[in-house]
């Protein structure tokens, strides 16, 4: 008798009576063959058996390969800028190990890729500025505010 297994994805669960049989539904009476039993996942259902997560793991996949073939053409525009973008970052993070000063460097970097990409999505740049200097003017009010009920005002 001992340990009966049953897998869940790569991992198996074992039971045994020795740990008791909590959370262990079935074995023969609900037709599953000798030494099978069901273990309960923990999140109300039972748990899956390998295929369940195959199954899922292909379906990311085709969703993954799908998204690629629609922006396949958006892709091949701007692989190219994505790549260089991303060496220079990794340049900079490098050289930032070696010295402090170099902080400034990667703030201005990266202030201009926020600048390439809104650039690339059509973002007008005084509108997002206009933005948040609206933003900044309502927290202030809001603080204000918060601060005058605070303070008995």
């Amino acid at each position: 008798r001992g340990v009966k297994v049953f897998e869940i994805g790569e991992v198996g669960v074992e039971v045994s009576e020795r740990h008791g049989t909590e959370g262990v539904v079935g074995g023969r009476e609900e037709g599953l063959e000798d030494g099978v039993v069901k273990v309960r996942d923990g999140q109300g259902g039972f748990a899956g058996s390998r295929a369940g997560g195959w199954l899922l793991r292909v379906l990311m996949l085709l969703l993954v390969t799908l998204l690629l073939l629609r922006l396949r053409h958006v892709l091949l525009r701007r692989l190219g800028w994505l790549v260089r973008v991303l060496v220079r970052l990794l340049l900079v993070v490098r050289l930032l190990r070696l010295r402090r000063v170099l902080l400034v460097v990667l703030v201005v970097r990266l202030l201009l890729l926020v600048v390439r990409l809104l650039r690339l999505l059509r973002v007008s740049l005084v509108l997002l500025v206009v933005r948040l200097l609206l933003l900044v003017v309502r927290l202030r009010r809001g603080l204000r505010g918060l601060l005058g009920v605070l303070g008995g005002r």
